[in-house]
């Protein structure tokens, strides 16, 4: 392996690898993140914009030329053709557009991309070891960072007019920051083969090149909790060093944990986490929303309305036959072998009462025992109450958001209604099987399975819905001597 991937690999081990980022491009979908160790956690990118041929966007493509604030090209480049020009004055777009409307890089790429500001240049300079140097029959600068990291910038000059002054001897590009006492002009990085310069200022109406920054960015800004539950938002790019402050402690709380915010539900209402880069002082925000309960009181099981297509209706908890006092969306319930309706000691095939011993005397109770007499929830709850078949698990699955999250310390999944915005939450209670004829309840708060009512045809087996933290899949199905979860249902009534 090269040192570079050494250094990337101890960088990981370190700081995570949440930022998705790169010491050099590691293949050529462009544009890559590339870490140069700076203070701040900034990131470079590794190309130019090029809206014009964004398919050739490389380290050594010129990219596309922008008066400051554009974000379209032109074949002439001057006063009388450049937009924030009018009424004989240039118009004030403010110190800086770094993720505004004006800013090329966001416009065009997106997401936290955005044009690199004076001081981000500045610390380009100031942390890297700069280098002229040739690519690919390319001049340019290569700027490389103290972890070993590095970027190449093509000098790829700049234009005035309908023409191209200086490419190969001198590199221009523009930062989001407008030259303070000076409206008409802006800083940008400007370097040649005797050095690189930050603080440099062009007019507003030249066209110069945008290389893109990340700044830092969170993996989502909203979150939908229940009162108690653990909503977490992770830091995908940024310096690794952050705090969070709650607007309204009394609605969430956050703490930082790594590149994670962990953020509470306290009481229910709307508060604003702010995320803050201690050492860029950059800040991101996150709104936080929180009601007060999956249920109306606390006596379950309800019936939730998840507005499925099938008119079809889950229950609020799990099946407890040994402590039906205690059904809650929270409580792992009683785990059941596929068909059985009473808990027992040992689960193994010897003790699967629809067998005579053995996995190869397994019988068939039926196509699908949903409402029958091998039905659990059919059985202890009355009613209307079945297990789900694998096409109303299959129609749970499709219709709901749904997310690995902690309510009341346990750990589980929430669906939440693509459709209406109701939700349930299932905890993961693990596997009880039988070991040395001891009984074992395994993976618990790891993954957990929910027995559906319908077998898998031509074997032992019987489908489930299975959940860890990594996956979440329909199309699961175990031994049916395992004691599993049940969920039950409500089919429509129409």
């Amino acid at each position: 392996v090269s040192v570079s991937d050494v250094m990337e690999l101890v960088g990981i081990i370190l700081n995570g690898d949440a930022a998705q980022s790169y010491f050099t491009c590691p293949d050529n979908h462009h544009p890559h993140l590339i870490d140069l160790g700076l203070p701040s956690g900034t990131k470079w990118a590794c190309c130019n914009v090029d809206t014009d041929h964004p398919e050739n966007q490389s380290p050594t493509n010129y990219g596309s030329y922008y008066a400051w604030g554009e974000t379209e090209t032109k074949t002439t480049y001057s006063q009388d053709t450049y937009s924030h020009y009018q009424n004989g004055s240039y118009v004030d777009l403010g110190s800086d557009i770094a993720g505004t409307q004006y800013d090329v890089a966001h416009a065009k790429w997106g997401g936290s991309w955005v044009m690199p500001s004076n001081v981000q240049i500045s610390e380009l300079i100031n942390n890297c070891t700069y280098e002229w140097t040739t690519v690919n029959g390319v001049n340019g600068g290569k700027f490389t960072g103290t972890n070993g990291g590095s970027i190449f910038l093509p000098a790829a000059g700049y234009r005035y007019d309908s023409d191209l002054y200086y490419a190969g001897t001198y590199g221009f590009f523009w930062s989001s920051t407008q030259y303070p006492s000076f409206a008409l002009t802006a800083n940008s990085l400007y370097f040649l083969s005797d050095g690189a310069y930050a603080g440099n200022y062009d007019d507003r109406g030249n066209g110069l090149t945008v290389r893109p920054v990340v700044r830092m960015a969170l993996s989502s800004t909203s979150l939908n909790l229940i009162v108690g539950e653990e909503g977490t938002i992770s830091v995908t790019s940024g310096s690794g060093s952050y705090s969070a402050e709650s607007s309204d402690s009394e609605v969430a709380t956050a703490v930082v944990d790594g590149t994670s915010v962990k953020v509470t539900a306290v009481g229910a209402g709307t508060a604003t986490i702010t995320v803050t880069d201690r050492r860029s002082s950059e800040t991101a925000s996150i709104e936080v929303t929180v009601t007060a309960s999956l249920c109306p009181d606390g006596n379950h099981p309800h019936l939730i309305d998840l507005g499925l297509p099938s008119g079809t209706k889950w229950a609020c908890c799990n099946v407890d036959t040994d402590h039906p006092e205690n059904q809650s969306p929270t409580n792992y319930g009683s785990l059941f072998a596929w068909g059985e309706t009473e808990t027992k000691t040992t689960y193994s095939w010897s003790s699967y009462i629809y067998c005579n011993g053995t996995m190869a005397t397994c019988y068939d109770i039926g196509d699908c025992i949903s409402g029958t007499e091998y039905d659990v929830a059919q059985v202890k709850w009355g009613a209307s109450w079945q297990m789900p078949t694998f096409n109303q698990n299959l129609e749970l699955y499709e219709n709901c958001l749904y997310i690995w999250t902690t309510l009341n310390g346990v750990k589980g999944v929430k669906f939440t209604s693509k459709n209406n915005g109701m939700s349930i939450f299932m905890p993961v209670a693990g596997d009880l099987f039988s070991w040395n004829q001891d009984i074992s309840n395994f993976y618990d708060g790891f993954h957990g399975g929910y027995w559906s009512g319908t077998p898998m045809s031509g074997t032992v087996h019987a489908y489930c819905l299975y959940f860890n933290s990594i996956i979440d899949d329909i199309y699961t199905d175990d031994a049916r001597y395992l004691g599993h979860c049940v969920r039950p249902i409500v089919e429509s009534q129409q």
